[in-house]
């Protein structure tokens, strides 16, 4: 955003995304809904919080680098390197974690 907001030449008070925070829970709300609806119900305790973690530790994974909590905290705009990096960096997932393995030669 921070990005966005320097290529736009946008003041520091001008918003780049006009949606009301509640806006963006009501619609995963409602996705999570569907979700469980045609999946399983483990879906509908989905949150927009839930969405930012996921976002985190996936681009952590993805980025191999290690600037990567830095770069994750300013693109997702957390402050506190202890917060993010306990609450918001999650174990990678079982395909992330076998693809890694893979392109380091550790899998057949």
């Amino acid at each position: 955003m921070k990005m966005l907001k320097n290529v736009r030449s946008a003041h520091a008070d001008e918003e780049l995304i006009s949606v009301h925070k509640g806006s963006v829970q009501r619609w995963v709300r409602n996705i999570a809904q569907d979700l469980a609806e045609t999946h399983n119900d483990d879906w509908q305790y989905l949150t927009a919080h839930d969405l930012r973690r996921t976002w985190a530790t996936r681009t952590y994974y993805a980025l191999d680098s290690h600037h990567a909590v830095d770069l994750i905290m300013r693109w997702g705009g957390w402050d506190s390197r202890d917060v993010f990096t306990q609450n918001y960096l999650g174990r990678e997932s079982d395909e992330m974690a076998a693809s890694m393995m893979q392109s380091l030669g550790m899998l057949g």
